[in-house]
């Protein structure tokens, strides 16, 4: 089952590893996705969903991926983090996005600004294209859950010979507040989130790669 409510049949790690859907390839781990059966309307298809059991307030996290799936219909690759509290902790969506698109969608949410206070994009800030300014989930104008992104179309968004993304998160130090910073993010296929005690997960494709 996915939390999210993919269209995808997420196995544990024996099943995984008897599907050839992770292994280890040398100094490198294999993460897949069952791309030689055909789905079902009923169930989607066999893919992996990785969780760290630490949680973070903080840190430099590098993910360098010697491989990136296409963008291709049916897939949705995400490298992201979390609160336990899921929106009033934040998420941080580092490297996601589905089906066929041409950049990737960097995003973070919050829950509503009268609980967690304000938190807004500004264009001025990036180079790549805002797509919404507005992190709180349920904002005026926006789609429901949408948050505040940029699309990056800079990076090396589902290229075949992957990328490193560097990812940020520190407390300001005067408020103990979890604050964000993004760094050249050059990759794209997984997802991330903000505030205390953040969760790493990594997501691999929902579909064919």
């Amino acid at each position: 089952m996915d939390p999210t409510s993919g269209y995808v049949n997420y196995r544990n790690r024996s099943d995984a590893q008897k599907l050839g859907l992770i292994a280890t390839q040398g100094s490198e781990v294999y993460i897949g996705v069952d791309h030689a059966t055909k789905a079902t309307a009923a169930k989607g298809r066999s893919s992996v969903r990785i969780e760290s059991k630490a949680q973070y307030n903080g840190g430099l996290f590098i993910a360098k991926f010697t491989h990136l799936p296409k963008p291709v219909c049916g897939t949705w690759p995400a490298f992201w983090m979390y609160g336990p509290d899921w929106p009033n902790h934040g998420e941080i969506d580092i490297y996601e996005n589905w089906n066929q698109p041409a950049s990737n969608a960097i995003t973070l949410h919050t829950g509503p600004a009268s609980k967690v206070g304000s938190c807004k994009l500004s264009q001025s800030d990036f180079t790549d294209h805002m797509t919404t300014s507005n992190c709180d989930n349920s904002a005026a104008g926006q789609y429901a859950n949408q948050g505040c992104g940029v699309d990056e179309t800079s990076g090396q968004w589902g290229k075949s010979n992957g990328g490193i993304c560097k990812f940020l998160l520190y407390s300001h130090p005067p408020t103990g507040k979890p604050m964000l910073a993004l760094l050249t993010c050059y990759l794209r296929c997984y997802r991330m989130v903000v505030r205390s005690h953040q969760r790493l997960e990594l997501v691999h494709c929902q579909g064919a790669v």
